[in-house]
């Protein structure tokens, strides 16, 4: 597992943070997967479930009931939110650029303003 932690200057709406992480589906859809066994082999298929995204600073359990089944959760407290995800999914590379429209897609909102 690996994440990244954000602390902002204001308290974390988790309304819009959910909303954030729900409108990434479409441009990082490989995130948005849970893992099935097959005969042989562990293999990702997609999730329609929405990712957890959760008031508390206790970790999740991957693949399981309390994370949706997805390889991923998103967490907030106060000013900080933070995003975890299995190593299986991506590395550090992949995982940047998902943070950053994450960040995007959520200050927008939060703020009213566009930022380029």
């Amino acid at each position: 597992m690996m994440g990244a932690e954000v602390t902002l200057k204001e308290d974390v709406d988790g309304a819009m943070l959910s909303e954030a992480v729900e409108a990434l589906r479409e441009r990082y859809p490989y995130f948005y997967v849970r893992s099935r066994m097959t005969e042989n082999d562990i293999v990702l298929v997609p999730n329609p479930l929405p990712v957890t995204v959760r008031r508390t600073w206790e970790p999740v359990t991957f693949n399981t009931g309390e994370s949706n089944y997805h390889l991923m959760a998103v967490k907030y407290e106060g000013r900080r939110l933070a995003v975890e995800i299995s190593h299986c999914i991506t590395d550090g590379a992949g995982f940047v650029p998902y943070i950053k429209s994450l960040l995007f897609l959520y200050l927008s909102a939060k703020t009213g303003e566009s930022f380029d």
